[in-house]
């Protein structure tokens, strides 16, 4: 049954907004108290006395109004049903092993249950490998089979060491788990996977390049926006 609009109304005493029933949702969000405060500052009802008369109650106050009556609710489960429940967690409770209660402590108390270190990344990577992968499609595509081609070409020409820091790639191996990079030094779509177009780096070095690519792209691109900003302001005056 729903709340009729014709139902009479009382004034919060704080805004003087009126209401059906003065609740913690409006005196929460808007004045920052609850009920029971709300009662012990100002008095009088919460409710206007032809809401209190609707027949309808959800089964949350209807619980509520029965527990401050005295009212004993026996629980929903069987006393049975609760003893066997309570044996399967003493004998297989998941809090009994140390990791798992440090990480549930650890993540009440704000911590971070992980490192976010390269162990760490290199596992999660293991664990999404091949098929294990969201995006697997079942195979290696036409392109990458070439490509692992050209990689190695390139790697037997220019040498299995980084070209910039000398790193090689059993010492790569060791540190990052996987072989050196190939990097492409022009990036133009479609790529072009020839000797002459490729380089070897490690992993750091690779890195450090793209960022510097990265860096001096948005400076181009700063300074084209600059160059046309001024040709605006230039074509602005000339109409003016």
């Amino acid at each position: 049954m729903k709340v009729q609009t014709s139902l009479s109304k009382i004034p919060c005493k704080i805004c003087g907004k009126l209401f059906h029933s003065i609740n913690n949702t409006h005196l929460g969000s808007r004045h920052h108290i609850k009920v029971d405060e709300y009662q012990k500052l100002y008095g009088g009802p919460i409710q206007s006395e032809e809401y209190k008369k609707i027949a309808y109650r959800n089964h949350s106050s209807i619980m509520r109004q029965l527990r401050q009556s005295g009212v004993v609710i026996p629980p929903k489960l069987s006393e049975k049903a609760r003893l066997n429940i309570s044996t399967r967690m003493k004998l297989n409770n998941p809090m009994k092993d140390p990791t798992i209660a440090k990480k549930v402590g650890d993540k009440l108390r704000g911590k971070p249950t992980y490192q976010r270190n390269l162990e760490h990344r290199m596992t999660q990577r293991k664990l999404k490998l091949g098929s294990n992968n969201p995006n697997f499609k079942g195979g290696e595509s036409r392109e990458y089979v070439l490509w692992k081609k050209d990689r190695l070409t390139a790697l037997n020409t220019h040498g299995e060491y980084c070209a910039m820091c000398g790193m090689t790639m059993g010492e790569h191996k060791k540190i990052y788990g996987r072989g050196l990079h190939v990097h492409h030094i022009k990036r133009d779509k479609p790529l072009d996977n020839s000797i002459q177009n490729t380089i070897v780096l490690c992993n750091k070095c690779h890195q450090s390049l793209h960022a510097l690519a990265k860096r001096e792209e948005m400076k181009l691109f700063n300074e084209t926006k600059n160059h046309a900003k001024v040709n605006l302001e230039g074509r602005k005056k000339d109409l003016e």
